[in-house]
């Protein structure tokens, strides 16, 4: 009887131990709670973005540099422009074939311009018209390329080529208008057929390098990235300056040389080529 009592008190107070760790130790309760299923279980919900960030472009990427992502410069449309200055070409060369072989020898010959100015005038003015317009066309082609070069990707359609081709047209009839308009008023037009001749005919033997080296160029961008920025402006300015050589030489040879000849030479020939060619070499120094 007296283990019985003894057992029951031992009972007794065992359960109010327990009660007494239950509702005070938190060591105890923290043994009794899974702390660490929220961080196990963190590593696998999946969290979506309720912000929305926008993506950072890299203005100096390489990958936006299309040589590096080696994509193609190629497009239909210069193609298409380079058979169009290739037909104008033929034509003009089935049409006027006597005049296309005097124009090119008479630069520098003067035995052979006399004979082209011996041709019939309308079929001469005929040509001129035709040639200014070929021109034009050539060089912008040429020049759009060379615009490329200078990595001005995003003007590679024709869009640009067509705007190009037109402020150019402008600015060559201005240049024409301002000659015509100063030579009336010096009284020496005779300079004038000179000069307009002798530039035309320059600029045809220039777009027959012009139109088949763009189309070279412009298939291959190795070739055309190869190319230095000094060729590049030698390219811009020996045209130039082979025509002011053969203008002067031209009126040395007609024997149309004076005082105001030469003045006008100076101020609306060489010095625009000066300035020009000022320009070029401080923007290739400012680049360096």
């Amino acid at each position: 009887m007296v283990r019985f009592f003894i057992l029951l008190f031992c009972c007794l107070q065992f359960s109010n131990t327990a009660a007494k760790i239950s509702t005070g130790n938190t060591w105890v309760d923290s043994m009794q709670i899974d702390t660490q299923r929220k961080h196990l279980k963190s590593k696998f919900e999946l969290k979506l973005p309720v912000k929305k960030v926008n993506r950072k472009v890299d203005k100096f990427s390489p990958f936006k540099n299309q040589l590096y992502a080696q994509q193609s410069l190629n497009k239909f449309w210069f193609f298409a422009m380079f058979l169009i200055s290739s037909a104008a070409l033929v034509v003009f060369m089935q049409n006027f074939s006597s005049q296309f072989y005097l124009r090119i020898v008479s630069n520098f010959n003067g035995l052979k311009y006399r004979e082209l100015k011996s041709e019939k005038l309308s079929r001469l003015q005929n040509g001129n018209f035709y040639l200014f317009f070929l021109n034009a066309f050539a060089h912008s082609l040429f020049f759009v390329v060379l615009i490329i070069r200078l990595r001005y990707f995003e003007l590679n359609n024709s869009s640009f080529f067509l705007l190009f081709f037109i402020l150019y047209l402008v600015m060559q009839m201005g240049v024409y208008l301002l000659k015509y308009a100063q030579t009336n008023i010096l009284q020496i037009p005779q300079v004038l057929t000179v000069f307009t001749h002798k530039q035309i005919n320059i600029e045809l033997v220039f777009s027959l390098f012009y139109i088949p080296v763009s189309l070279v160029l412009y298939l291959n961008p190795q070739l055309l990235f190869a190319i230095h920025p000094v060729t590049i402006a030698a390219l811009l300015v020996l045209p130039l300056a082979l025509r002011v050589f053969l203008q002067l030489w031209a009126i040395i040879q007609e024997q149309y040389i004076s005082f105001i000849v030469l003045l006008y030479f100076c101020t609306f020939e060489i010095l625009p080529l000066v300035v020009i060619v000022y320009t070029i070499v401080k923007i290739l120094h400012a680049n360096r």
